[in-house]
């Protein structure tokens, strides 16, 4: 893992102890894809996934949406008014699906909204939408 991106287990175990959502999808009994979020309180109480992630070889099998709609199920259970997250429009996996599959309203684009992420899978990743889910 590259230094500098990720959250650390300490971080993580504070998070999650209070009140934050943390699921991984698993085949086979090995780990394929997790995801993170946190409960966020800009434009009303909501979920706010920061991490989604799925192992290159499980990619496009539906494992990212099935963790997508996982965190949408907690945020209806949960009453939170909506889930938000960002990704770059320009990876054409990540815009099929939050547009085409999830159908996303994008709420706002942020230039550089993470600022410099020096790490193999981000890095000259400048490009951002800020999504807002609502089924």
């Amino acid at each position: 893992m590259d230094a500098g991106t990720e959250i650390t287990p300490n971080l993580l175990q504070a998070m999650i102890h209070s009140g934050s959502y943390l699921s991984g999808a698993f085949i086979d009994n090995k780990i394929v894809g997790a995801a993170f979020a946190f409960p966020a309180t800009n434009n009303g109480l909501h979920l706010h996934s920061h991490m989604t992630a799925v192992l290159d070889r499980y990619r496009d099998k539906g494992v990212g949406y099935a963790l997508k709609i996982d965190q949408w199920n907690l945020e209806k259970k949960q009453n939170y008014c909506h889930l938000s997250w960002t990704f770059d429009p320009l990876v054409r996996r990540n815009a099929r699906l939050n547009i085409a599959k999830l159908g996303v309203d994008i709420s706002a684009y942020y230039h550089n909204f993470y600022g410099d992420m020096p790490d193999a899978l981000n890095a000259d990743d400048d490009l951002r939408c800020y999504l807002r889910l609502r089924l």
